[in-house]
């Protein structure tokens, strides 16, 4: 088995890898849709527990209104932001967060910008997923607060420094401009994020690297490969670097960078490849491609009967070289 976890949009493209593997599990896909709650991506979904409406510091209901999935503002999901969301315990302070515009962008924010869920038809592969297999409408993260703790607790469950400290990094990181593009164990000696005790205390900080068990240890103990794909090496999205004994150890080449190339290789009963199709992305830091996630081979019928082709055909997919899957069908005349 291997196991695959990422961003989105790069993972986005994994999934076709390994569509075609087949019982038991070979690959095992972990995708990360961060910044966003169940009430906001999957509004509507039949069957599950979702909000229409929210309540605002004044105690007005406010009804949630449909928005694009790439909007031209931000709200802002730091710890201190979910306090103020949070309002202890009565979850009425949505209001009370900070909305932030795109530069030049005109009539920004929208009215109630916090009250708003994504519009149907851009989550549309995610109803899917939801409806095919399993929805957990009742599971909640338990970092509260933004991407690189958030991305701790991923891969470790934790966000702690160490396997015995009762801190918690609560924040994204600090110190330097745009500290959350270059973190981690690499990150400049000034850089530091914010640790939160069990009393809510946020005046403690270190330097972004920690040293704790992670998941992939687990894997690691049990012979099972992975990989972690990722926009950027150096991001608050990428845990691993994160980790010490990830980041200046061997498993620092299980998280990939450079360009990558997914093959679908359509192949004839007779073994002969018909046609191949290739798509290369790139992860270097500050650049990802967009990888075509569907293709459409064209089979001719003659060529197919004048040479007696009929049968069982082949597709198989692999990326890097390295083969992932295969998926076997019938061309009949």
């Amino acid at each position: 088995m291997k196991l695959i976890v990422g961003s989105l949009l790069l993972c986005s493209s994994l999934l076709t890898t390994i569509a075609f593997a087949k019982s038991p599990i070979k690959y095992v896909v972990v995708i990360f849709q961060e910044n966003r709650s169940t009430d906001n991506l999957f509004h509507g979904l039949k069957g599950a527990d979702i909000a229409n409406t929210g309540k605002n510091s004044k105690g007005k209901i406010i009804r949630l209104t449909p928005v694009p999935l790439i909007s031209t503002y931000d709200v802002d999901h730091s710890h201190r932001s979910f306090l103020k969301m949070y309002d202890d315990g009565k979850m009425d302070g949505a209001d009370q967060v900070r909305v932030i515009c795109r530069k030049g962008v005109k009539n920004c924010p929208p009215p109630n910008p916090q009250f708003k869920y994504v519009d149907h038809k851009d989550v549309a592969p995610y109803f899917q997923l939801a409806e095919q297999y399993t929805f957990a409408d009742h599971m909640f993260q338990t970092n509260q607060g933004p991407s690189f703790p958030a991305h701790q607790f991923i891969i470790a469950g934790t966000s702690a420094p160490d396997a015995t400290s009762d801190l918690f990094a609560a924040d994204e990181p600090g110190g330097i401009p745009k500290a959350f593009e270059n973190t981690g164990c690499t990150a400049p000696r000034k850089e530091y994020v914010r640790l939160i005790d069990p009393t809510g205390d946020e005046s403690k900080r270190m330097y972004p690297c920690f040293e704790h068990p992670t998941l992939t240890d687990l894997l690691d103990s049990a012979g099972v490969s992975w990989r972690y794909y990722t926009p950027s090496l150096k991001s608050t999205w990428t845990g691993p670097n994160a980790i010490s004994h990830i980041r200046h150890g061997v498993d620092w080449k299980n998280v990939p960078s450079g360009t990558h190339t997914q093959q679908i290789a359509l192949v004839q009963p007779n073994g002969v490849v018909y046609q191949t199709v290739s798509h290369s992305f790139g992860v270097a830091d500050g650049t990802l491609g967009t990888p075509a996630i569907n293709d459409v081979i064209p089979v001719a019928g003659t060529f197919i009967t004048q040479r007696s082709q009929t049968g069982e055909w082949t597709l198989e997919v692999s990326l890097d070289g390295q083969s992932v899957g295969m998926q076997k069908f019938q061309f009949t005349e």
